[in-house]
């Protein structure tokens, strides 16, 4: 209904409206499959963005730009073909070629993404991919304009951490390598790497990364690459319930950096939210029969259409696009073989003992006590020595925040905390009325060493500097965190070890992630980019 309306309308709508339709063109039971009216309305608005209309009222134009209009240019590329060499005006009237005016919408989609990136990882995977997409496009329009496949690619292998994070392209042509030329997007473990652990807003990686294995034909590095994310953020999905009181596996939310959600949204594997839940399984099939499963949980627990409910009356672009999909992604999905897997914080499923050094998060499940901790918390100035825990058992559910233990090299650095209320990456948004101040005003908080290439530059939101927002600036390089009978060691760095210092009184200490027994009165030490996680049971409780 919602595409026959648009058909029949005369409103110009942006780029990823037209990407939509394209994506339409192809689906059998559309209304839009093989509609010429599809085709003369995409051709009809990208004109009109090539004269320059609405590009004042484009959402997110600074992300995106023209990128969906290449991937529309790619998929509907044979039905536009006869038409491309035609004359049409472009800006300020000027006539030239329809290939010429859209190719230049493009080349300025690439231009201005290449010098406006984003630090935050899955912020970088929607510029990146519009760069891609913008690239294929003018392959088609004018080849001899764009990148080769391979050097294409490679902004995409860049948002997703296989390849050191470059930052904005410099008006001498260098790249500017904001935080050193090791960096990269991604953990080692999988997680989107930023300033911690990102719960419900990261979430959205995992279709972003299905668009880019879609787009580039199942590209091995970039496939490989997705199962790891996926079943890494798979030990952040917990059993609760939903806003009905049903049964759900809801994301962990309490301990992450941006957001601080309680409870979190719903989620299997990829998100129930936008109606992804079963994206995952239909892409992977026999190759990933943990999605497979996570999707058959989705299933079995009734939560996955339930999602699908409040789509169907949206208008908004990605709802319509997944909506297309979701009809053949059921039928795949439901003719799988049972793949007898769940997710890891199921009740029954076997303890565990998961964490991320780089990310500063831990993820534990030991018997019926689940625990999410994250050592690495909202320090985006200088070193707080505070940690985040979520602490969960079958009668207590707990959220804190705690002092933890730290080891660094100081800078001889400090950033001052300033009298600001709210919004602090933002210089503060008070709110109205009497003068409110900031109780931890004028606090000064360390700056460990900086890694080696660390640059002041200036980011999308503001300076990425000694004393200010960015990576590095609050973290330790150890981190001893004591919660009940969890004694958590991570060390962050690259080179040196640490003591782990067992409390005093300590009777018996196992360890989580292999569950063996430390032997009495063990000299314990943790590693470069290690962490140790261990049970302790202590003859004196207060025991520190």
């Amino acid at each position: 209904h919602f595409i026959s309306s648009l058909l029949r309308g005369n409103s110009y709508d942006g780029p990823q409206r037209l990407e939509v339709l394209a994506r339409a063109y192809a689906v059998r039971w559309c209304v839009a499959y093989h509609n010429k009216a599809v085709v003369d309305r995409v051709v009809r608005d990208i004109d009109a963005l090539a004269r320059g209309k609405g590009n004042r009222n484009e959402a997110n134009i600074s992300w995106r730009l023209y990128g969906p209009v290449g991937r529309a240019v790619a998929l509907l590329y044979p039905q536009l073909k006869p038409i491309l060499n035609k004359t049409i005006r472009g800006p300020h009237g000027k006539k030239m070629l329809r290939r010429r005016a859209w190719a230049r919408l493009l080349t300025k989609t690439i231009v201005y993404e290449e010098t406006h990136q984003r630090y935050y990882t899955n912020q970088a995977m929607i510029v990146n991919t519009n760069i891609y997409t913008a690239n294929q496009g003018l392959e088609l329009l004018n080849p001899r304009k764009a990148m080769p496949e391979k050097k294409a690619r490679w902004y995409l292998y860049e948002a997703i951490g296989l390849v050191p994070f470059r930052g904005n392209r410099l008006s001498n042509g260098r790249w500017q390598w904001p935080f050193g030329h090791h960096y990269r997007l991604v953990t080692r473990k999988g997680l989107s790497r930023e300033l911690g652990y990102v719960a419900s807003y990261g979430e959205t990686i995992i279709n972003l990364l299905w668009e880019m294995d879609v787009e580039t034909d199942h590209d091995p590095k970039i496939n490989q690459q997705f199962m790891k994310m996926l079943a890494a953020r798979s030990y952040f999905m917990a059993p609760g319930v939903d806003r009905n009181g049903y049964r759900a596996m809801r994301l962990e939310g309490v301990v992450g950096w941006r957001h601080n959600l309680y409870p979190e949204e719903v989620c299997y594997g990829a998100r129930t939210v936008g109606g992804h839940a079963l994206e995952c399984a239909d892409l992977f099939g026999r190759r990933d029969r943990a999605a497979v499963g996570w999707a058959q949980q989705c299933l079995a627990d009734n939560q996955f259409f339930a999602s699908v409910m409040p789509m169907l009356s949206s208008t908004a672009h990605f709802d319509i696009h997944a909506l297309l999909l979701i009809p053949g992604q059921y039928s795949r999905v439901e003719r799988m073989a049972p793949a007898h897997i769940v997710l890891p914080m199921t009740p029954g499923q076997p303890d565990f003992a998961w964490a991320d050094p780089q990310d500063g998060v831990v993820a534990i499940k030991h018997d019926h006590t689940r625990l999410y901790a994250s050592l690495y918390y909202r320090a985006y100035d200088g070193i707080n020595k505070l940690a985040r825990v979520h602490y969960t058992t079958p009668t207590i559910d707990r959220l804190v925040r705690c002092y933890e233990h730290v080891r660094f090299t100081p800078s001889g650095k400090y950033y001052v905390r300033p009298d600001d209320i709210d919004q602090l990456q933002f210089h503060g948004w008070p709110p109205p009325g009497n003068a409110i101040h900031e109780a931890y005003a004028g606090q000064k908080l360390p700056i460990p060493k900086l890694p080696h290439g660390y640059v002041v530059t200036r980011g999308h939101y503001g300076p990425f500097a000694h004393g200010h927002y960015g990576p590095y600036l609050g973290r330790a390089s150890f981190y001893r965190l004591r919660y009940g009978h969890f004694l958590i060691g991570m060390n962050t760095g690259r080179h040196k070890s640490y003591p782990l210092r067992l409390p005093k009184g300590a009777d018996s200490v196992r360890n989580l992630a292999t569950g063996k027994t430390v032997p009495r009165g063990a000299s314990l030490r943790v590693g470069p980019r290690q962490t140790l996680m261990l049970y302790v049971r202590a003859r004196s409780p207060a025991g520190k």
